[in-house]
């Protein structure tokens, strides 16, 4: 439990700086030069943060790993990472490790400004990001699961059925996590803030 929740904040961390920096790029088209430098500011706060939790998560994971895969039974997790369902698997393990190395990308001085080469480096991390955390999880645990039972001639790739009501539940639940994370984000950065300023003050006091 402990575990599931340490990773549920660090991926709601680097999902708000990817929602966040999207909204920043989109404005920043769109205002004058003023607020171009405060979202800028915003920006490279954000890219502090997101370099910090990117190390450490990653050496969290891999610890965690290492010790999850040293301590079960691999028979089941063999037919995960072999199977027709094996790119699943395998974008479930190594996407922690992907996005953390990109964030780490960020400690080059051209990617923490607003340009083209950041923002297709946010677009990247946040389809990663997106495109993962416990829904994949679900994916690869549940239909690894079903797609086979007792009887071969039913051995088959499982194909959804989707329909209006979920569509429009799920399209609801994404407005809301989009506001929740970038709510999230947007308070580290402030705390960030704050307390680079209140340094800054103390150093030339």
């Amino acid at each position: 439990m402990g575990n599931e929740t340490i990773r549920f904040i660090f991926e709601a961390i680097f999902l708000g700086f990817g929602l966040c920096s999207i909204l920043v790029f989109i404005l920043s088209f769109f205002t004058n030069s003023d607020f171009k430098n405060t979202l800028a500011s915003y920006f490279n706060y954000g890219t502090v943060i997101i370099r910090i939790f990117g190390i450490v998560y990653l050496v969290y994971y891999l610890i965690t790993m290492i010790y999850f895969y040293s301590t079960i039974d691999s028979s089941n997790y063999i037919d995960r990472a072999t199977g027709p369902y094996a790119w699943a698997y395998w974008y479930m393990v190594l996407r922690p490790i992907v996005y953390c190395m990109l964030t780490q990308l960020l400690w080059f001085k051209t990617l923490r400004a607003i340009n083209i080469r950041s923002l297709l480096l946010v677009l990247l991390f946040s389809f990663i990001t997106i495109a993962s955390g416990p829904n994949i999880e679900r994916y690869v645990i549940v239909i690894t699961t079903i797609h086979r039972d007792y009887l071969p001639n039913t051995w088959n790739n499982w194909e959804s059925q989707p329909n209006l009501g979920q569509a429009i539940s799920a399209l609801f639940l994404l407005i809301k996590a989009i506001a929740v994370h970038v709510a999230i984000f947007s308070a580290l950065v402030g705390i960030t803030w704050f307390i680079d300023k209140k340094i800054i003050k103390i150093r030339n006091s």
